[in-house]
């Protein structure tokens, strides 16, 4: 019984975590600051550039470590990681250090992605639950996306007065992750199994490259994925010259976090009504429509294409985490996850440098051209594929 409540606590620390990492007081200021310290965008693309190149390089491998030695030693690094990133960031004036603050934080990324996906989906196991997963992963995503809302008014209002002091206040609610995070019960389906010859890291990577489903969906949403993001890295910049005052970005920011947060919440329901294919070719077809109209206005009209990405954001997490998380098995579950997470920053890294690029050389009009003609053929292709090996 004490087992069953301490995996059952599990599902509203989980929640509590999302909250408190998705506070980003950060969010609708990130860029003006990068840009108010001497950055061009560029050299902001740069940055994000050495962020997902850092969580590329150590995504598996962290994964491994969740399900090699425990989800809840590789939550407890990422909170240390997480507060030692924002800290640097907070002090630092110039390229060099954020890239080492990004490079930090990244570290502290990629030891929580997929894990809490895990744990979730393994506590539910054990509970007999798993089949409410979509649901209760769906509310989990909702939460933070409130929490991102919330944090985007506050840091709007903070960043009005002053940049820095919106990152500095990051630092103690990442402290707090560390005792979170040990509070955790680690399922026991997952301990003792560090012999078994299923998992091998290289067993576990040519497992997913040879399943077909898995490979052409992680694919697929890593394809929308790196679009939303590349365009979402535009806004603020993009927002100043369409006409819209700093003073309304935490507002806007926070609109856009609780589009995410209902479409989310409401993705099991969606989901059920469309359909797993029209679904999945949903999320292409209005992140292409939403980028597409982007770069054909300049004006507050921006805001509502921008909501429309939000949403897509919001429903594709608890969609493609349920489809995947139904196609792989427990033991592998964290490395698989964490897979999914290298591909799209993969995706992402090779993406926005060329992105800032076009920004600086021609305009931010014809990047959101760029992102959405490329998003629209790998995407449709890719979609294709999966099609294929559908039943």
């Amino acid at each position: 019984m004490n087992e069953f409540k301490s995996l059952e606590s599990n599902i509203w620390k989980i929640y509590l975590r999302k909250i408190i990492s998705s506070f980003a007081l950060f969010t609708p200021v990130i860029v003006l600051f990068f840009l108010d310290n001497g950055l061009s965008m560029t050299e902001v693309a740069l940055l994000q550039t050495a962020y997902s190149v850092t969580v590329v390089g150590l995504e598996v491998p962290s994964g491994y470590f969740a399900d090699l030695y425990g989800r809840r030693t590789s939550l407890t690094l990422s909170g240390l990681f997480l507060a030692a990133g924002i800290g640097l960031y907070s002090i630092g004036t110039g390229f060099y250090e954020f890239l080492l603050a990004e490079m930090i934080f990244g570290v502290g990324a990629v030891l929580e992605s997929g894990v809490l996906s895990a744990v979730m989906y393994d506590s539910l196991q054990e509970l007999d639950l798993e089949d409410k997963y979509n649901q209760i992963w769906g509310k989990a995503t909702f939460y933070g996306l409130v929490s991102v809302a919330v944090a985007s008014i506050l840091g709007g209002f903070i960043g009005e007065f002053s940049l820095r002091a919106a990152i500095m206040a990051m630092v103690p609610l990442y402290i707090l992750l560390i005792p979170l995070s040990l509070s955790l019960r680690e399922p026991s389906k997952h301990e003792d199994l560090k012999d078994e010859s299923s998992r091998k890291l290289k067993g576990i990577l040519k497992y997913c490259v040879n399943s077909v489903k898995i490979r052409w969906l992680v694919v697929y949403a890593a394809i929308i994925a790196a679009a939303g993001k590349s365009a979402y890295y535009l806004y603020q910049p993009y927002f100043q010259i369409s006409g819209i005052q700093v003073a309304y970005f935490g507002l806007i920011f926070a609109g856009l976090s609780i589009i995410s947060a209902v479409a989310a919440r409401k993705a099991y329901t969606l989901e059920n009504f469309l359909g797993r294919r029209k679904s999945l070719l949903s999320l292409l077809g209005v992140t292409v429509a939403a980028i597409t109209l982007l770069g054909f206005f300049q004006n507050i009209a921006v805001v509502v294409f921008a909501a429309c990405l939000s949403a897509v954001r919001g429903f594709s997490k608890p969609v493609i985490s349920d489809y995947l998380n139904g196609l792989i098995s427990s033991e592998m579950r964290a490395t698989v996850l964490s897979v999914r997470g290298l591909v799209s920053r993969a995706a992402f890294a090779v993406s926005f440098p060329v992105v800032g690029l076009v920004v600086d050389t021609y305009s931010y009009q014809v990047a959101f051209n760029v992102i959405a003609a490329s998003t629209g053929f790998i995407g449709l292709l890719a979609f294709i594929l999966l099609l294929r090996h559908w039943r």
